[in-house]
């Protein structure tokens, strides 16, 4: 199945303007430096600045989220770059007609059964009630009171993208793997840290602007969902990984080929978490450079430049403890745009220019590893002189201060 299609055919019959992606670059948006849903090239319409070309729109957006690199690796669904599919009212449906789209696309479209569905509504917190008719619109499309989990601000209060903006409380939806994928606790939930259940879809019932200080009733309400591909794609293929998808299936391939490792399963007998944190961590940080790279994003050491050198220099790193010495990103890179640029062209046109970028980063970063190995070994060679069986924090924390080497080689 196409999702991507799919999606966007679907909400286009139900009335939705299909516009393109907006660039990971925000437009006349200061208070993020990367766009991070969907909703973000609609702020005007939503703050009702702007008037809307249709009140009903369709996107499937790209995007990219700094607060996610940390944890890309180990975890089996969070990437820093994915796709979103998403679909928006302005001023014309709520909450009944979100719920209701979004479970006859996902019941008789994606024919994923009820029974494997649970939801999260707002509990209410602050000055914010609870949000009771979510509750009541889910028991009324058969998910039963005992799969409805009501949680507070953290998890289904959604916004603002930045420090103001439109928000309001969410309705997230759960797919459940089973009990096989679970921790075991039968107070198992879909906030438990392992892989039983998975996010797929968050519809935000965009109704307040918050202002730095308070939360005011936006003039009209508004709809803004959200549902990663690469995660209802794991859902279909029945895989808790996203890397072990279809999607991703030709990247960690090619990883597979330069390092002669293997992304493996628990249940293989070469089964090594740390490998498969590296390859994970590789193959999500290729797909993300190649895709701020086409959308005019350069290395530097401040703003969105700095987050492209890192992730850079982090896939770099990780590709060394793979036993990868030799430049490598650029091969995968060209996996990437085959994957791709159908629907992204951009990553052809800019293909010349990305593959300058990435070969001169990584010579920059080779350097800079070789001159503080070379420190290191010099530092390792005086401490086994002296006896010493441990490498002084100080002198870790000095080598990444001072030429930036990574504390994890």
């Amino acid at each position: 199945m196409d999702i991507r299609k799919t999606y966007l055919d679907y909400f286009t019959k139900n009335g939705h303007l299909q516009m393109p992606s907006a660039s990971l670059i925000p437009a006349g948006d200061p208070s993020v430096l990367l766009t991070t849903a969907g909703m973000q090239q609609f702020k005007p319409y939503y703050l009702g600045v702007e008037k809307p070309p249709k009140n009903r729109i369709v996107t499937v957006q790209k995007c990219f989220r700094t607060s996610d690199i940390d944890r890309v690796g180990y975890s089996d669904q969070h990437l820093t770059f994915f796709e979103m599919l998403g679909n928006f009212a302005f001023a014309d449906y709520f909450k009944r007609e979100a719920i209701n789209f979004a479970t006859d696309f996902i019941l008789n479209i994606l024919k994923i059964p009820i029974e494997k569905l649970s939801v999260g509504v707002f509990a209410g917190e602050g000055e914010i009630p609870e949000d009771k008719e979510a509750t009541q619109l889910w028991v009324k499309h058969g998910i039963p009171e005992g799969r409805i989990y009501k949680f507070g601000k953290s998890e289904n209060f959604w916004g603002p993208a930045g420090d103001t903006g439109p928000c309001g409380p969410c309705t997230e939806i759960y797919y459940d793997f089973g009990k096989e994928y679970g921790c075991g606790d039968k107070n198992c939930n879909p906030l438990c840290e392992c892989d039983r259940f998975l996010e797929i879809w968050n519809l935000v019932f965009t109704q307040y602007n918050f202002t730095g200080k308070s939360y005011e009733e936006l003039p009209n309400k508004n709809i803004d969902t959200g549902m990663g591909l690469e995660r209802i794609e794991a859902v279909l293929e029945r895989n808790p990984s996203v890397f072990k998808t279809i999607l991703f299936k030709n990247i960690t391939g090619k990883i597979e080929d330069i390092s002669g490792k293997k992304l493996t399963t628990k249940k293989d007998k070469n089964f090594s978490l740390e490998t498969n944190k590296c390859i994970k961590i590789i193959a999500d940080h290729s797909r993300a450079v190649n895709f701020l790279i086409s959308d005019g994003v350069v290395p530097s050491n401040e703003g969105r430049g700095y987050i492209l050198r890192r992730i850079i220099r982090r896939a770099i790193r990780f590709g060394r403890l793979l036993d990868i010495n030799d430049y490598f990103l650029n091969d995968i890179a060209e996996v990437v745009i085959q994957n791709y640029c159908l629907n992204y062209p951009e990553l052809k046109e800019k293909r010349e220019m990305a593959s300058r970028i990435i070969n001169d980063e990584e010579k920059r970063f080779s350097n800079t590893l070789k001159e503080g190995t070379k420190i290191l070994s010099q530092k390792i060679e005086e401490l086994q002189v002296l006896g010493a069986k441990y490498l002084d924090s100080e002198i870790a924390c000095r080598l990444y201060e001072t030429f930036g080497f990574p504390i994890e080689l």
